[in-house]
């Protein structure tokens, strides 16, 4: 039911339902990889990047073999300005993520300036 509640919150542009649904479904059963992402997700586009680095974080421990985890992570590394760990958390991705697509074309781009 919380999975459903909060994609039918997320596709309503309810933020705030969304996060209380995918929140709840993480206490209950722990979630998916895709509610920690989503979760992570709406936390970034909040403003509450601490949150989202903790879901994140949270994910990786849950799903190490998950490449999506660790793009958001890189992600919210990058704009938060540490570029070291945002360039370790990219290259993470690429290895587990070797496809030639969006994220994989935004990572490789972000790992070329990174990289010292």
């Amino acid at each position: 039911l919380y999975p459903v509640l909060g994609d039918q919150a997320l596709a309503g542009g309810d933020w705030d339902g969304a996060i209380r649904a995918y929140s709840r479904i993480i206490d209950l059963d722990g979630g998916t990889v895709q509610v920690h992402n989503n979760l992570a997700a709406l936390y970034r586009r909040t403003g509450d990047r601490a949150r989202a680095l903790r879901v994140c974080d949270q994910a990786v421990r849950q799903f190490p073999s998950s490449p999506g985890p660790y793009f958001t992570r890189a992600l919210l590394l990058d704009e938060s300005g540490d570029e070291t760990a945002a360039l370790a958390a990219y290259r993470t991705f690429l290895k587990s993520w070797p496809s030639l697509d969006r994220l994989s074309g935004h990572a490789r781009v972000r790992v070329a300036k990174l990289t010292p």
